[in-house]
């Protein structure tokens, strides 16, 4: 959420988007990426400066999983290694970057 606007500028996201795998279900879940994907992606267009908003747009991020983000897990294998650090994104609240 934009609070505090210190530019006339335009702000740029330079990433946005959800992972796929679903924390709850234990599960890769494409439906509900898909989903966070669409929201996430309508927020920005809604807020767009060409509609008088703060956001000139973004980078959907990102196009390949990343298996050696868990520390914990191996280089080679699709680990389930997310963190909630007080809540991450939606749908499941957990990144788990390697499944992006």
């Amino acid at each position: 959420r934009l609070k505090l606007r210190r530019s006339t500028k335009p702000l740029f996201m330079g990433e946005y988007g959800a992972d796929a795998f679903n924390a709850y279900r234990k599960s890769e879940d494409q439906d509900a990426q898909a989903h966070a994907t669409k929201v996430l992606t309508e927020e920005i267009m809604k807020r767009s400066s060409v509609r008088g908003g703060a956001l000139l747009g973004g980078f959907l991020f990102e196009f390949g999983d990343e298996w050696w983000k868990d520390g914990r897990g191996s280089k080679s294998i699709h680990d389930v290694g997310g963190i909630a650090p007080g809540g991450g994104p939606f749908p499941d609240k957990t990144f788990n970057e390697e499944w992006r």
